[in-house]
């Protein structure tokens, strides 16, 4: 057991400390006196920065103990280091053990959760998962950041296919777009017009492009995730096409419109089976999920009708209604007038949507 030479003494960030102490007001009224936090959001919520190696892990690379009064971190010798230098971790305990000695970390886990009031992450999952959806003013710029350099990926990718592009050749400039920015494309999506009728999820293939395509992106920055979806298409797109795609985003239009303080996600999802219904396509949101909360998972809650959390301002959404063959999705942020999208860059064509009376932009489908 050792401890890392010179970082015992690091302090959290003003934002960090801030949800150090949402979190312990939650075990508080709970009547908790400790959480042993090792999900990966929930890790990089609370300290701000990457907690893996392997971008698909759900488990984080620490296991920190979040006390009334102490945060005490449990890590192996490989990662300490880089963890407190570079993703903000802080500790004012570290325990700090061989790679190799899985015995002795699960040991120093087994002797904290067996204090009085201290429970595992999974036991508060809910609440935490609140807590995360609740992004304060420093998680909102880096969205509102990140949302506009993935939806710069998507569109750079967009701009540069042609028809006889295959599939992964898409998906390869989307990923190279959001690296080149620090951004990880932990959701990555890309189907020409074969599969896009096909497939609600069309992780991408040697699938040639052909006449249109979906393309889609989750990126991932500093733990938070923003998720962007554009279409390109080639002449001539055939009209269906055309028409699908004025219908879907106009539910994803009403879906904005109706993200407003106070609304439940329920409701939002109510709302967006009324809009199927008035674009003539009323079964279509059985097909795939709507979207729903955003931020620290590419969606934090889904939308359902059983989902009666309550939307707040400032928490993030990304809705993705779908029509087969077509899709509409952004990242934004929930207003009195309804959400404010963050990843616009005003570089790709849009329309303009009437929803009672107020204009909303969403992209179009481009035909180059």
């Amino acid at each position: 057991m050792t401890e890392p030479g010179g970082l015992a003494a690091a302090r959290p960030s003003p934002a960090a400390q801030e949800r150090l102490d949402h979190l312990r007001a939650l075990l508080e009224a709970r009547g908790l006196t400790g959480v042993v936090i090792t999900f990966q959001p929930t890790l990089s919520w609370l300290f701000g920065g990457r907690f893996h190696v392997n971008v698909a892990s759900e488990q984080g690379l620490a296991a920190v103990l979040v006390d009334g009064g102490r945060v005490a971190c449990l890590v192996n010798n490989i990662e300490a280091v880089r963890l407190a230098e570079e993703e903000g971790l802080f500790a004012d305990e570290w325990l700090v053990v061989p790679w190799y000695d899985e015995a002795e970390r699960r040991r120093r886990l087994a002797a904290w959760l067996q204090r009085p009031g201290v429970v595992e992450e999974a036991a508060v999952a809910d609440d935490l998962r609140r807590l995360r959806a609740r992004l304060d003013d420093a998680a909102r710029r880096a969205l509102s950041a990140l949302a506009l350099d993935a939806a710069r990926a998507v569109e750079e990718a967009g701009r540069s296919l042609q028809p006889e592009d295959p599939e992964w050749a898409a998906a390869a400039a989307i990923a190279r777009g959001c690296l080149a920015v620090g951004a990880e494309p932990v959701v990555l999506l890309a189907a020409g017009a074969r599969r896009a009728l096909r497939h609600r999820h069309p992780v991408p293939t040697g699938d040639l492009i052909g006449p249109w395509a979906i393309l889609s992106v989750g990126a991932r920055r500093g733990g938070l995730v923003a998720s962007v979806t554009r279409m390109v298409g080639f002449a001539p797109v055939p009209e269906e096409i055309l028409a699908k795609h004025r219908a879907v985003i106009r539910v994803d239009a009403r879906m904005l419109r109706a993200s407003v303080p106070g609304a439940t996600l329920a409701e939002v999802f109510e709302c967006a089976k009324g809009a199927y219904a008035e674009v003539g396509h009323p079964e279509e949101w059985r097909a795939h999920h709507q979207g729903g909360l955003a931020g620290y998972q590419s969606r934090e809650r889904r939308a359902d009708p059983a989902a009666d959390e309550v939307l707040t301002e400032g928490q993030a959404v990304a809705w993705n209604p779908t029509i087969a063959g077509v899709k509409s999705e952004d990242t934004a942020l929930v207003a009195p007038e309804g959400a404010r999208v963050l990843s616009d860059t005003g570089a790709w064509p849009m329309e303009m949507v009437d929803v009672d009376g107020w204009g909303i932009l969403r992209p179009a489908l481009w035909v180059r």
